[in-house]
């Protein structure tokens, strides 16, 4: 279930971690010092030890499990923010039967227990994280 989307244009800063540090791995922890992301708010808390760097095309469909800190919180929701596209091309972000067309600085906040996947013709740079209610 996709819950928001919009866009947040990333600073150079972030851009320019994210180009160091992101691969494929899905264990590039991005620094606690990234600076502002998505999504932020008096109801949902992001949490930055679950955040990575990703650059990739594509992704298989999977589901996650809760991967912050401490216990897994009643409610929790993901957050999938790109950072880095080359050009004019996009991606799609699959979440169940719901698809979303993603270029650069688009987010979408949605629920990871659900089985999601990318799709893209190009490589990509972006940032993935879980939220905890507040």
């Amino acid at each position: 279930m996709i819950y928001l989307t919009g866009n947040m244009r990333p600073t150079p800063r972030q851009k320019r971690i994210v180009r160091q540090i992101a691969d494929d791995s899905f264990t590039r922890q991005v620094p606690a010092d990234f600076g502002p992301v998505p999504c932020s708010s008096e109801n949902w808390v992001p949490d930055l030890s679950s955040m990575v760097a990703l650059r990739l095309k594509c992704v298989d469909p999977h589901v996650d499990d809760w991967v912050g800190e401490g216990g897994c919180p009643d409610k929790h929701l993901a957050v999938f923010w790109v950072i880095q596209m080359p050009g004019i091309s996009e991606l799609i972000l699959q979440v169940g039967n719901a698809a979303h067309r993603m270029c650069e600085g688009s987010f979408i906040v949605f629920d990871d227990s659900v089985m999601h996947s990318v799709h893209a013709k190009q490589y990509w740079r972006g940032v993935a994280y879980q939220m905890r209610c507040a």
